[in-house]
């Protein structure tokens, strides 16, 4: 759950470079292998 008003939130600091290899084109084979990026401020 987010505690900042979205309205302050700007779509700008979201933009980071992201190379093509690390985004995943296909679900894996088994979904436990899977990651997920948490990110808490």
């Amino acid at each position: 759950m987010m505690e900042e008003n979205p309205k302050h939130i700007k779509i700008n600091e979201y933009d980071y470079p992201l190379p093509d290899e690390k985004i995943a084109k296909f679900p894996m084979t088994e979904r436990d292998h899977s990651k997920l990026l948490v990110y808490q401020h």
